[in-house]
Order: structure tokens, then C-alpha cells, then sequence
């Protein structure tokens, strides 16, 4: 991004970043604006969440963020939010404290093998 990001202010709020023809892709909530925003655009983290920001940050086109009193008025609205629009990004969220396995039934060797995707809850593993 560019100098733009240092105008964001030091307060909690909501961010919501938009691609070059305005659509959502991602809303997120931080007590701190500014120092939440500008940690998107270090290289230090650019690789240190898997594929996900590597692949959110070449489509921001646009920053928008609403201020709220209180980082607890920030995570209501940020839910209220991802809820209303479904960003792309923010949808992944879903699988969060599941681990996807893929179970393969046992059969003959002669017969077709399905495989079968299944979520499982951390808490059970």
C-alpha cells in the first residue's frame, strides 16, 4: 500500500478492505487501527500465516474503517458485518477449529473406492 495506511487512527474499530471494482474481500477488527493495518504490509508476516494474506494483499485496492469506543463494540460490528457481506476472505473462518479428513471406506480391491470428506471439531481430536 502506501502512505495512506498512516492516516488510519489509533483507535479500535473495524477495517474493511474492498478490491479495484469495490467489493468486499475482507473485515477485520482491531483495538489498534493503525498498528492492526500496517502489520498486513510487513514483509516479516507476508508468509507467516500460510497462503491466505499472500493472496488477500495483491487485491486491495481500497482501506475503509469505521472507529468504535471499545474493541468489545469493534468485535459485535465486525460480526455484523462479516455477516451482512460474506467476504471472500472472511468466509474461510468457517472451517476454523475443524480439520478436514478425507476417509476412505474399506472395500475390495475389485470394487470403487469413495472416498469421504469429513470435518471434525479440534476438541474431539
Amino acid at each position: 500500500m502506501d502512505s495512506r495506511i498512516d492516516i488510519l487512527p489509533k483507535q479500535p474499530g473495524v477495517y474493511i478492505m474492498r478490491s479495484k471494482d469495490g467489493t468486499i474481500i475482507y473485515i477485520g477488527k482491531a483495538k489498534n487501527l493503525s498498528d492492526r493495518v500496517k502489520q498486513y504490509f510487513q514483509e516479516s508476516n507476508l508468509y507467516s500465516r500460510g497462503w491466505k494474506l499472500p493472496s488477500l494483499l495483491p487485491l486491495i485496492a481500497k482501506i475503509d474503517y469505521v472507529t468504535c469506543a471499545s474493541e468489545r463494540d469493534a468485535l459485535v460490528l465486525e460480526e455484523k458485518l462479516i455477516k451482512q457481506y460474506q467476504p471472500f476472505f472472511n468466509s474461510l473462518k468457517i472451517f476454523q477449529g475443524f480439520r478436514l479428513y478425507v476417509k476412505v471406506p474399506p472395500m475390495p480391491v475389485s470394487a470403487a473406492v469413495t472416498p469421504i470428506m469429513v470435518l471434525i471439531p479440534n476438541h474431539i481430536l
